[in-house]
C-alpha cells in the first residue's frame, strides 16, 4: 500500500512538472509579459506584492525552522558530529555579497553518511535560509546565488551570465528545479539558460507555479538525474572539468564547515 502510496505521488508529480514546463516554458507562453495583473511583469505592484509574500511566508516558517533546529541540535552529535550551522559568502543582487545561511551538512573529509544526504535530498539543509529572505538577502523565488569566486569564473566564461544578478536570489528557481546543481560548465550554461528565461518571464503568477513545484521537491526529493540512460556528446574536457570541480567544491566545504 505504501509503495502505491509513493509510487501515485511520484507520477502525479512527474505529470505536474510536465504540464508546466510543457504549458509556460516549451510553448513559450509568455505568463511574465503581460504578468498576474495584467501590467507589466517587473512593475511596482509586483515587486511589492513578492516582497510582501517572501516576509508573510519566512515568518509562517519561522517556527518550523526552529523546530527542525532542535531535532537537529539532538539527532546531529550522534549522525553529524560538528556545528548545527555554518555560513558562507554568495553574491547577491547587483553584485552585493552577503553570508548565506545554511544547516551543516558537511564534515571534513567529506565522509558522506545517509543522515546527511538525507537533509540534502529534501533541501532541509537551505531552511536556515528564510533567515536571508527576511534579510533581504534572497527572495523564495529567483537564480540561486553563487560563491564569488564561481561568479567571476563563469562572467568570463558565459556571456550574460551577470545578468542573474539583475534580481534578488532565491531559494530556489527555475534553473535548480531543471538542472539541479551543476557540476561542469555546459551544466552551468544549461541553468543560465533557465535563468535567464525566469528573468525575462517572472510574474506573480509564474513564482507561484516554482514554489509549487519546490514543495513537491522538499516532499519528495529531487528528480532522478535525467542524464541516466542518455548518452551525450560533452565538450572538449568537460569530464575532467567535472570531476576537477567536484574535487574543488569538496576542499572549499570542507574548509568552511571545519
Amino acid at each position: 500500500m505504501a509503495h502505491q502510496i509513493i509510487q501515485t505521488t511520484l507520477a502525479v508529480r512527474a505529470l505536474f512538472t510536465a504540464l508546466m514546463i510543457d504549458l509556460m516554458l516549451e510553448r513559450e507562453v509568455r505568463v511574465g509579459q503581460q504578468g498576474i495583473w495584467g501590467g507589466v511583469r517587473q512593475d511596482w505592484l509586483y515587486g511589492i506584492s513578492k516582497r510582501g509574500t517572501d516576509v508573510l511566508v519566512s515568518l509562517g516558517m519561522a517556527p518550523i525552522c526552529v523546530v527542525i533546529g532542535i531535532i537537529l541540535a539532538i539527532l546531529n552529535p550522534v549522525f553529524n558530529p560538528g556545528p548545527l550551522m555554518f555560513c558562507q559568502k554568495r553574491v547577491g543582487q547587483h553584485g552585493r555579497v552577503f553570508e548565506i545561511y545554511k544547516f551543516r551538512t558537511m564534515t571534513p573529509g567529506w565522509v558522506e553518511t545517509a543522515y546527511q544526504r538525507f537533509l540534502r535530498r529534501h533541501r532541509i539543509d537551505e531552511f536556515p535560509q528564510f533567515i536571508n529572505v527576511l534579510q533581504g538577502n534572497m527572495s523564495l523565488i529567483g537564480p540561486r546565488p553563487e560563491t564569488p569566486e564561481y561568479v567571476a569564473y563563469y562572467a568570463i566564461k558565459l556571456p550574460r551570465y551577470l545578468e542573474r544578478l539583475d534580481v534578488c536570489p532565491g531559494l530556489s528557481g527555475l534553473a535548480q528545479l531543471r538542472v539541479g546543481y551543476a557540476a561542469n560548465l555546459s551544466e552551468t550554461r544549461s541553468k543560465l539558460r533557465h535563468d535567464l528565461r525566469y528573468l525575462r518571464d517572472r510574474s506573480f503568477l509564474f513564482d507561484a507555479w516554482i514554489a509549487c513545484l519546490t514543495v513537491l521537491a522538499v516532499v519528495t526529493g529531487p528528480p532522478r538525474d535525467r542524464s541516466q540512460g542518455i548518452k551525450t556528446k560533452e565538450e572538449p574536457a568537460a569530464s575532467q572539468a567535472k570531476v576537477e570541480k567536484g574535487k574543488l567544491i569538496r576542499i572549499e566545504r570542507s574548509v568552511a564547515e571545519a
